[in-house]
This record gives C-alpha cells, sequence and structure tokens, in this order.
C-alpha cells in the first residue's frame, strides 16, 4: 500500500512538472522584422461541431526583460457576411454566457445523478470516473466565465458603434505582461454549424504604438 501512495505521488508530480505554458498551437510574426517580444498560442477549449460556437484560449507571454504592455488585440477575420465568422461581444456574449452556465448546471445535475446510479449499483469501482470528474469541473469553469461576462457587460448594448466592452480577461482587453512571463486570455467565435476555425490572425499594438500581426494555428479536438 506505501508503494502504491508514493508512486501515485511521483506520478502526479511528473504530471504538474509537464505542465505547458503553451499547451495549444504556437504562432508565428508575420512581420518577422517589426517582431514584438511576444509568444502567442491558441487552444480550442471547447468546441461541438454540431453547435455554432468556438470557444479558445489564447495564451500571451512576453519574452523581454520588461513589462509588455498591450493597449490593443483585435482577431482579422474575412468578410463575416460570406464567412460568417465573427467575435462574439457585447449583449451577446453575455446572453451565451448565461445559456451555457444553464446548460452546465442541468450537465452537472445529469452527472450527479448518473454517479449516484453506479453507486447504487456498485460498480463506481469498476467505473472510470474521470471524464465525470472533468464535466463538473467543466461545468465549474463556465459557471464562473457565466457570472463573469454577465456581470462584465450586461445591458451593453452600444458596443457596435463605441468602444468595444468586454470583461478584463477577454482577448480584445488591454493587458500588462510581466517580464518573461504569461497570461493567459479567451476569445468566443459565432461560425457556422459543421465548421470549425484552424487559425487566427490577430494585430496587435502596445501602448506606444509598436505593431505586430501573428498567425497562430488553434488545436481542435
Amino acid at each position: 500500500m506505501k508503494k502504491l501512495i508514493i508512486l501515485a505521488v511521483l506520478s502526479s508530480s511528473f504530471l504538474i512538472s509537464c505542465a505547458s505554458v503553451h499547451p495549444g498551437g504556437v504562432g508565428h510574426s508575420l512581420q518577422p522584422s517589426d517582431a514584438l517580444p511576444v509568444k502567442i498560442s491558441s487552444d480550442t477549449i471547447d468546441f461541438n461541431k454540431r453547435d455554432s460556437f468556438q470557444f479558445m484560449e489564447v495564451t500571451i507571454e512576453n519574452t523581454s526583460e520588461e513589462w509588455l504592455r498591450i493597449d490593443k488585440i483585435r482577431a482579422k477575420l474575412p468578410d463575416p457576411s460570406e464567412s460568417k465568422v465573427s467575435v462574439v461581444l457585447g449583449q451577446d456574449l453575455a446572453d451565451w454566457a448565461e445559456a451555457k452556465r444553464a446548460q452546465a448546471q442541468v450537465d452537472h445535475l445529469n452527472n450527479q445523478i448518473i454517479q449516484a446510479a453506479l453507486v447504487a449499483g456498485g460498480i463506481v469501482a469498476s467505473t472510470s470516473s474521470n471524464s465525470l470528474v472533468s464535466a463538473a469541473g467543466s461545468a465549474a469553469t463556465l459557471g464562473g466565465l457565466g457570472w463573469a461576462a454577465v456581470s462584465e457587460i450586461r445591458d451593453d448594448k452600444r458596443n457596435a458603434e463605441a468602444v468595444v466592452r468586454v470583461p478584463s480577461t477577454h482577448l480584445y482587453a488591454p493587458v500588462s505582461v510581466p517580464a518573461k512571463m504569461f497570461l493567459r486570455r479567451w476569445i468566443l467565435f459565432n461560425k457556422p454549424a459543421g465548421a470549425k476555425i484552424t487559425s487566427l490572425v490577430i494585430d496587435v499594438t502596445t501602448i506606444d504604438g509598436k505593431k505586430g500581426t501573428y498567425e497562430v494555428p488553434m488545436f481542435v479536438p
């Protein structure tokens, strides 16, 4: 038994040490001569080919010895009227987050019911619960996202003709990344059902006017 405990601890330590700053696809500058001291990657964290949304996490790493103060980040998308792809903002973002939170609560309850049934049947020990734990964690995460998005941008319907207001953790929000450190931001796309976004081109502008354009591949399950 003692050996099993030691093995479990060592395995956990190994998994932790394997955590990556850039778990997704790492991008490259389209303007090498003017490249900013930044490394950018993206990873899809919520995608279902049957629905019309793709939720992504973007990692911004500052590779310099000074603060990287970004004033503006924007995705460069093809003509939405033709591609039907757009960034979800404003009240639409708040409504999506609210709906996602409601769905997560239902999924979490259903998982609890299934787990209870497994316990009653005496077969939990022989059934992997990893997917259940993962689903519960996703529900909690999306629930938090729903609260954050709704609390930050509720009733914000003036975005179309004014400054884009988004939660502070959104990719479009200004951000300052400490030297040799990284931050993660997120962005939600509306797309045709069945389609998936596999790359992202973004323009980055620092507070002192320096600019860079980056193409970032996206890992889609």
